[in-house]
């Protein structure tokens, strides 16, 4: 996936509009809403997101407990939609058909984890990319990477549906080119 650091991150702006309740948990988004849309998605865009870890979020041992990484997955998923223009629930929904996740160091509390979600490829109805997980406080360790496949559905009849050109044109605008 390349080098990852805060140069791919913006700091939170607290002029983003907040979509759903869990992002009043202190999730921002951290797309640059003033930046040029790029009318396609290009392998390699990336699409970024900051999330404190709670306390609530640790284990037994002591550090995130592994359910809450691909929690933290999720919630940069949702604030994507949102900001791509897809609210959820709405008419048409991306549903998780594929989700893997490699832990490669504890992450502990306190900590604000940075969520990096790398564009891979669009199908006729699916979207893939990656994701890495590093934090504000050590942003050259990864603490987890793995990867994500969406499918676009009908809400209604659940049946896939081919991506409209808005809808990719939503997403073109959330992800940012890889500094």
């Amino acid at each position: 996936m390349g080098e990852v650091g805060l140069n791919h991150f913006l700091p939170p702006d607290p002029g983003l509009p907040l979509y759903l309740s869990l992002f009043e948990l202190g999730v921002k988004a951290v797309s640059d809403p003033k930046q040029s849309a790029s009318p396609l998605l290009q392998p390699g865009m990336v699409f970024g997101c900051v999330i404190p870890v709670r306390w609530g979020d640790l284990d037994a041992l002591n550090h995130v407990n592994n359910t809450v990484y691909m929690r933290y997955i999720e919630e940069a998923r949702a604030l994507l939609y949102a900001e791509a223009g897809f609210p959820v629930p709405g008419a048409r929904e991306a549903l998780l058909v594929h989700a893997s996740c490699d832990y490669l160091k504890p992450l502990r509390y306190p900590a604000t984890a940075l969520i990096e979600l790398q564009f891979v490829r669009v199908g006729r109805s699916s979207m893939e990319y990656d994701f890495v997980i590093t934090t504000q406080e050590d942003p050259g360790t990864v603490y987890a990477r793995g990867k994500n496949i969406t499918v676009n559905t009908d809400s209604v009849t659940g049946k896939s549906c081919a991506w409209t050109p808005e809808e990719l044109a939503g997403y073109a605008r959330c992800f940012k080119s890889a500094k």
